[in-house]
């Protein structure tokens, strides 16, 4: 009798699974096909960061070593940590044919996205313990996220792949947890090991990962894991202390930095006095002034941030202002769902969100970057919230009947992934609009890449450039560049460099005339986009200093 009575509920377990299998691939056909039609060129702007990835990526391809190719100094190596640079380029051994290769160094970053949502599903399902129906939804809430499909392909930063090695430590750990619990120490033993190593890996792709090994530390201590966390500390460390070592002995002096300005050669210690992270002439703040950035952050986060992650496509549907209010909320019942699951279950995940808010609100750079990787376990943290105040809704009106809350949350999370994929072919039905009309990123890269062109064709190999991005200058050029921050202060040493041309990828004051009186000479200027110009200083021995106050 009592097998009689279990086959019915394995038969039905089957059926279930067979069904999420079915339903998780044919989502995972969407998604790859969503990549794929918003896949382009575009890297480099607005953003600069990714096209110091690509000059980084092709140094490491071409032997040149990690070394800011694009300098006219040779050896100068960036604060960057090397794991992304190091990804990119073994895509770049592979397909070394710039820019065609561009295609193939998203694709890494598409499948970095792809995998981290089934390492959503997995940790889910397998360490929360969640039905694997709310797992799915929230792993697919995740991968078609505007914000992160955006990221994914029209540029080339690190927080794809950060994601991606965030949940696969997350995982990782969570297992070992698991496994020392069931008494097998072995397997214990090897997945500690696994996330330690995953935690330098993405400490080494984002400095911000250092969270990550932090929260591994402090769970493993919770759970009384000596062993598993000396393994996990030694993997760490034999990951993160060479580069420590090697970026503490080859940092760049003061000289160098000055050809390089920003926070591709900055520490983060000088960074975070800044008042914007890389930007010298934004001046520097004291202590007192930590209170308003941490208010300022704060409230773009949860008063904007946070919506745009999940339901940015109310933003077109009914404004600005609505998306705000929505954001506010979502950001109130994740932060009770957060701190519900530290009360309940303190886990690595707990910590390393708590840890990672912190930086975010202290940072002084725009926070939908460092948001991003948070992306499924923000979610994560609402599904637990609204839980806790359905609960308590209950608790409060006896007569009502039990719901369902699973199923509940379920279709809350499915409702945002219908809204995200609503979004994402509404972008993916405008590009040929877009492009018929010549307005957007596309076209805008297409007008730099105009621009670029025209630099390669009439700039002389031997003249240098200065720009606000000398990576994407570079990279289609092949002329030498150094930064344009601070052109009244590096006059003299644009002049000692030989850099004769500014170009201008983005809004730029210049001024009309020199302190003499002659006109600027604008060798190039876009008719569409205005902004986008080739300033011609003069001969290094002959031009006049810039006014100090320019338009």
């Amino acid at each position: 009798m009592a097998e009689q009575n279990a086959r019915p509920s394995t038969t039905t377990s089957r059926s279930l699974f067979s069904r999420v299998t079915i339903v998780g691939l044919v989502g995972l056909l969407l998604c790859a096909t969503i990549y794929w039609l918003r896949l382009n060129e575009v890297f480099g702007h607005p953003y600069v960061d990714d096209a110091y990835y690509v000059v980084l990526a092709k140094a490491l391809a071409t032997g040149q070593g990690y070394t800011l190719i694009n300098s006219l100094s040779a050896n100068l190596r960036p604060m960057y940590p090397p794991g992304y640079a190091f990804l990119l380029s073994l895509v770049w051994r592979i397909a070394s044919d710039f820019p065609a290769n561009i295609y193939w160094l998203k694709a890494l970053q598409v499948i970095a996205v792809l995998g981290a949502g089934g390492l959503t599903y997995l940790y889910c399902q397998r360490h929360r313990r969640w039905p694997e129906w709310l797992s799915l939804v929230i792993a697919f809430a995740t991968v078609t996220s505007p914000s992160l499909v955006f990221f994914a392909t029209m540029t080339l930063m690190s927080e794809c792949a950060f994601l991606f090695l965030q949940m696969l430590t997350l995982a990782a750990a969570a297992e070992a947890v698991k496994q020392y619990h069931a008494n097998l120490a072995r397997l214990a033993s090897i997945c500690a090991a696994l996330a330690g190593l995953c935690a330098a890996v993405a400490f080494l792709t984002r400095s911000i990962g250092v969270a990550l090994s932090v929260a591994i530390i402090v769970w493993f201590l919770k759970e009384r894991m000596m062993k598993p966390l000396l393994i996990a500390v030694v993997a760490f460390a034999l990951l993160v202390l060479p580069w420590q070592l090697y970026a503490r002995a080859h940092a760049p002096s003061e000289e160098l930095k000055r050809e390089q300005q920003g926070y591709i050669t900055q520490n983060y210690a000088t960074q975070f006095w800044q008042r914007n992270a890389g930007e010298n002439a934004a001046g520097t703040i004291t202590l007192r002034d930590l209170p308003e950035r941490i208010g300022n952050n704060v409230a773009v986060v949860a008063g904007q941030y946070i919506g745009l992650l999940y339901v940015s496509r109310l933003m077109q549907i009914a404004g600005p202002a609505v998306l705000g209010l929505v954001s506010v909320l979502l950001s109130l019942v994740a932060l009770l769902g957060l701190l519900y699951a530290l009360r309940q279950e303190l886990t690595a995940a707990e910590i390393y969100t708590v840890l990672s808010l912190g930086f975010i609100a202290l940072w002084p750079w725009d926070p939908l970057r460092f948001l991003l990787p948070l992306t499924p376990l923000l979610l994560l943290y609402v599904v637990q919230g609204g839980a806790a105040l359905w609960s308590w809704w209950q608790r409060n009106k006896p007569d009502s009947p039990e719901p369902n809350q699973r199923s509940a949350a379920t279709v809350a999370v499915a409702l945002i992934v219908a809204l995200n994929l609503i979004a994402n072919f509404e972008f993916i039905g405008n590009l040929e609009t877009q492009s018929r009309q010549g307005v957007g990123e596309a076209a805008t890269f297409a007008e730099i890449g105009t621009m670029l062109n025209w630099v390669k064709e009439n700039v002389a190999e031997s003249e240098a450039c200065a720009s606000l991005n000398p990576g994407l200058v570079y990279l289609y050029t092949n002329r030498k560049t150094v930064s344009a921050q601070d052109p009244l202060g590096n006059w003299e040493h644009w002049k000692k460099w030989g850099v004769r041309y500014l170009v201008l990828t983005s809004a730029y004051g210049v001024p009309a005339r020199d302190t003499a009186g002659k006109p600027i000479r604008v060798a190039y200027q876009s008719k569409r986009l205005p902004m986008l110009r080739v300033i011609d200083l003069g001969l290094p021995g002959e031009r006049t200093p810039w006014p100090s106050e320019m338009k």
